[in-house]
């Protein structure tokens, strides 16, 4: 610089490096004004998210699963547990979707006092809108419980011990084999008839086999009826589950006359090509109908998850799962290169904006009842 001022030459070289700590500057301060436009795209799903969760849980874990009150037809069936549902066993209606699934809630409705229970059924239906928005429908009357939504799924958590070994409903004749004093075993529309001639052991062994993992407990669900000299010519009755040498690996007695029953019985070790025989311990000539038989693994183990449970397994859910996914509103730079599946969608997160995968776990104490 001279008396005269600044030169052309100088002023172009101060804009430059003006320009270059401009430039300096400019990426930090971008990147934190991304930074903290990201932080509130994810601080705002956060929110609400977490809300729509709050809501849906709650309302999950105070219903339970259920048995019917409704027929085919929706007329009300008094003489069942009030207020139940009758349509997929359970009064939990999952309809798998893409990219949302349908979660409808069936529960009791109470008259103003909030004390009585009167005749008919509360809804409430969760699902997406064509518009990214997560719906409590409550009574055909929507209310959006977030924005920005894009994906929603619910499985269902059943104990993965509770596993069905065999089962005959009702008992075929023809798929078991008898021995001792039973004389004769007839078919009827309701299962087995099983006819004793006297004094000693009868029993009735299944043709079929199945496979015991491991050492476990086994729980044996059976119906029967009984039809003379049940409880004044038979001493014991005895449902055992055999290996395939014919040895005994567990069993368990019950008292003639009982006509239904839930036992457990411990097997020590694995068991391949095991069979279910039943023994009847006679005094003389007596008959029964043995109806139904179910083997289960009874010890409460893993929860399996999975979108569709059949309807004789849905007394075994114990918890219900769910995933939501949202997308920030509007664009902001996103740190994950993931992919993320649910609701049988794949989304890739490297994008313009930011994505959030969310997911509840809840219990159902009240399973079974109100």
């Amino acid at each position: 610089m001279n008396s005269r001022g600044v030169s052309l030459v100088e002023l172009i070289i101060y804009m430059v490096i003006a320009a270059i700590v401009v430039a300096l500057l400019a990426v930090p301060f971008r990147k934190m004004v991304s930074s903290n436009k990201t932080e509130k795209q994810e601080s705002s799903l956060q929110t609400s998210s977490r809300d729509a969760l709050a809501v849906m849980s709650r309302e999950i874990r105070n219903t339970g699963f259920k048995r019917y009150i409704f027929n085919s037809t929706g007329a009300f069936i008094s003489s069942v547990i009030p207020k139940t549902y009758l349509d997929d066993s359970s009064s939990f209606i999952l309809k798998q979707g893409n990219p949302s699934d349908t979660l409808t809630i069936y529960k009791a409705a109470l008259d103003g006092s909030g004390y009585s229970i009167v005749d008919s059924v509360d809804s409430v239906k969760y699902y997406l809108d064509n518009n990214f928005k997560l719906i409590r429908d409550a009574n055909m009357e929507p209310t959006e419980l977030a924005n920005d939504v894009y994906a929603l799924q619910f499985t269902l958590g059943r104990l993965s011990a509770n596993t069905l070994l065999f089962k005959q409903d009702p008992i075929v004749t023809s798929n078991w084999t008898y021995g001792g004093v039973v004389s004769t075993t007839e078919s009827s529309g309701s299962g087995m008839k099983v006819s004793y001639s006297g004094a000693g052991t009868g029993t009735v062994k299944t043709n079929n086999s199945f496979t015991i993992s491991g050492a476990s407990r086994i729980r044996i669900i059976f119906q029967l009826s009984n039809n003379s000299g049940v409880e004044s010519n038979i001493d014991s009755l005895k449902w055992s589950i055999l290996n395939s040498s014919g040895n005994e690996v567990a069993y368990e007695y019950f008292k003639p006359g009982i006509t239904s029953g839930n036992m457990i019985v411990t097997c020590k070790t694995q068991v391949s090509g095991a069979v279910v025989r039943f023994s009847a311990k006679c005094k003389g000539a007596a008959s029964l109908t043995l109806q139904k038989i179910e083997v289960r693994t009874a010890d409460i183990g893993e929860i399996a998850w999975s979108d569709i449970v059949a309807d004789d397994e849905k007394k075994y859910v114990k918890a219900l799962r769910i995933y939501m996914l949202q997308r920030s509103s509007s664009k902001a730079e996103s740190y994950a290169s993931d992919t993320i599946s649910v609701a049988n969608i794949l989304v890739n997160r490297s994008t313009d904006f930011t994505w959030r995968l969310l997911s509840e776990t809840v219990e159902i104490p009240n399973n079974g009842l109100f």
